[in-house]
């Protein structure tokens, strides 16, 4: 089952990769220019995501310059401005994550939307700065009584997670600026 998994999910990050070349360089290059001025990058994660992608971009090994939580700790969305990035992980494109989209649009702030896209997708969708699909269509391994289990959507997100972070230090460190933003 472990090889299984491993191929799969290596067939997952290819695909991430590959479909979203452009719009990763995009979504980079937003979330630099959040870094280089007086804004800030937002992080918000859906519940099945919220501990990864909140501990790994905000205080991991590989966190963020001037990343904050979206939510504070009244479960409030922080003040934001035209100068701010807000990075927003969800396992599908539903009317949860909407609701957050729509309480953040009026700023004036980017919006990157992390997430699997939808057979039908959301004409709000359109509206957003950018949009890295995860490609994740659920569990990958095939069991004898045949369902499938080893959900990957952790993986994924961290993974597109990790291709937008190397793309910023990329860009960052060529403009000489990573060093004093760190």
């Amino acid at each position: 089952m472990l090889k299984i998994f491993t191929t799969q999910l290596m067939g997952v990050f290819q695909n991430i990769q590959k479909e979203n070349e452009w719009n990763l360089e995009e979504g980079s290059r937003l979330v630099c220019q959040t870094i280089v001025s007086d804004g800030h990058v937002y992080v918000y994660g859906s519940e099945s995501l919220q501990s990864t992608i909140l501990t790994e971009s905000l205080s991991g090994a590989n966190s963020l310059p001037k990343s904050r939580p979206l939510l504070d700790d009244h479960h409030e969305i922080h003040a934001l401005s035209s100068f701010d990035t807000v990075l927003l992980f969800s396992e599908e494109l539903d009317e949860s994550l909407f609701d957050v989209y729509s309480k953040i649009k009026p700023s004036g702030s980017n919006i990157i939307v992390i997430s699997n896209q939808t057979d039908k997708k959301p004409s709000w969708i359109n509206d957003v700065d950018c949009f890295l699909n995860l490609g994740v269509k659920g569990p990958l391994v095939p069991t004898d009584n045949g369902r499938k289990i080893g959900n990957p959507i952790i993986f994924a997100s961290l993974y597109m997670y990790m291709a937008l972070y190397l793309n910023i230090v990329d860009i960052l460190e060529e403009q000489d600026f990573f060093r004093s933003v760190e």
